[in-house]
């Protein structure tokens, strides 16, 4: 989510959208389901994969979002770090420190 400046200011994941019935889809507003980006893992378009896991045990978590001076430049999913593990490794990710790779968008 956007607030009114275009600074992020939360993430709705779909499963939170699709675990509700339509009851309850109606009677809440995605604002209330969104996490805000304070408890979000926030990373510089470059810097490197490593640092950011790090950092994903410290009360933030997936998605990531890409920063760049303030403004949302991407965002990162699990899924994501996976798939670039494997396109550029030919193996499954690798633990948390193990390899470097920067976060590219």
């Amino acid at each position: 989510m956007l607030d009114f400046e275009g600074r992020p200011s939360g993430v709705v994941q779909l499963r939170g959208l699709t675990g509700m019935t339509s009851g309850e889809q109606q009677a809440r507003l995605v604002r209330d389901l969104a996490t805000p980006v304070s408890q979000c893992t926030l990373a510089a378009p470059g810097e490197q994969v490593t640092e950011v896991l790090s950092r994903l045990g410290t009360g933030g978590g997936l998605p990531v979002l890409a920063m760049d001076g303030g403004r949302l430049d991407g965002i990162v999913t699990a899924h994501d770090i996976e798939r670039r593990y494997q396109r550029h490794q030919g193996t499954r990710a690798p633990e948390y420190g193990a390899g470097r790779q920067e976060i590219t968008t």
